[in-house]
C-alpha cells in the first residue's frame, strides 16, 4: 500500500475537492450514524462528520504518523465512545460485521493492490442497507495512456471495471466530480490566468498573490474551494471527469 496525503490547509490545490466529497457525505448520512473514515489521512473530514452530523466516528489509517497528527490536532475532541482514531488495515478491518451504518472511503482504492479484499470488508462490516461512498480516480482521465502516472497509485479504474467491483452491493450508484468554476462564466479570460498561475515557476508565487491576481480577474481564490464541484451522474459527464464518486447501498 502506499501512502499519499492532502496537506492540511485550505490553500491546496486538493482541498476543494476533497472538502466537497465530505459535503456529499452529509447530505446522504442521517444523524446518530455510526460512520468509518478510511483512510482519514490528516482527519479534517472525519472531524467534519462528527461535528455536523452527531454521528459516532472512526477515523482509521495504517499511517502511524497520520494518525499521532490527527490525536493532536482534534485532542479535545476525542472521546473513546463517539470520536477516535484508530490504525486499522482496510484489508482486514478489526471490526465484527455488521458494525457502520456508513464507511467513507475517499481516495483509497487506488493505494491498494488487494482492492477486492477492501470492497469485501467494507461489506461486511457495514449494517444491512448501510451506505458506502467512495471516490477514486477515473483512469481515462487521470491516465489516459493507460500507464497510471501519479507515483502512489498501484490501480487506476475505468468506468465498467469500477462498476463490475462495486457489483455486489445491492445497488450501486457512480458518478464523477467535475470542476465547475467557470461553468456559468462567461468570461475566458479567468480561465487563462488560471492556468498561467499553475505553469511551472509561477506557481511557485505565494498563495497570497496568486489569490490577488486571481481576485483582480473576478474569482476571489486561486485555489479551488467546495462550491467549485459538483457531483454529476449522467455517463457522458461522468466520462469526462477526474475522479469518481460511487454511493452503494448493501
Amino acid at each position: 500500500m502506499s501512502q499519499e496525503r492532502i496537506e492540511d490547509s485550505i490553500e491546496t490545490p486538493w482541498w476543494g475537492e476533497h472538502d466537497q466529497r465530505y459535503d456529499e457525505a452529509l447530505k446522504r448520512i442521517g444523524k446518530n450514524f455510526t460512520i468509518l473514515d478510511i483512510a482519514c489521512g490528516n482527519g479534517f473530514g472525519a472531524f467534519k462528520l462528527y461535528k455536523q452530523g452527531e454521528n459516532v466516528v472512526v477515523g482509521g489509517d495504517i499511517s502511524e504518523e497520520a494518525l499521532l497528527y490527527c490525536r493532536n490536532k482534534y485532542q479535545k475532541y476525542l472521546k473513546t465512545d463517539s470520536f477516535d482514531f484508530r490504525k486499522l488495515d482496510a484489508t482486514a478491518l478489526d471490526f465484527n460485521d455488521q458494525t457502520f451504518d456508513a464507511i467513507i472511503s475517499f481516495e483509497t482504492l487506488e493505494h491498494i493492490s488487494e482492492y477486492e479484499k477492501v470492497i469485501a470488508e467494507f461489506k461486511r462490516v457495514l449494517k444491512p442497507s448501510g451506505v458506502l461512498l467512495l471516490s477514486t480516480p477515473n483512469i481515462a482521465v487521470s491516465s489516459p495512456d493507460g500507464i497510471i502516472v501519479n507515483p502512489y497509485h498501484v490501480k487506476e479504474f475505468t468506468y465498467t471495471e469500477l462498476k463490475d467491483l462495486l457489483s455486489t452491493f445491492s445497488t450501486c450508484s457512480i458518478g464523477g466530480q467535475q470542476y465547475i468554476r467557470y461553468k456559468n462564466k462567461n468570461s475566458r479570460v479567468t480561465y487563462w490566468v488560471e492556468k498561467f498561475l499553475y505553469l511551472r515557476g509561477v506557481r511557485r508565487l505565494s498563495p497570497a498573490i496568486k489569490n490577488a491576481i486571481m481576485q483582480m480577474s473576478g474569482v476571489p481564490h486561486f485555489y479551488p474551494r467546495g462550491n467549485d464541484y459538483e457531483i454529476v451522474w449522467p455517463t457522458e459527464q461522468v466520462a469526462k471527469c477526474l475522479t469518481f464518486f460511487a454511493i452503494c447501498i448493501k
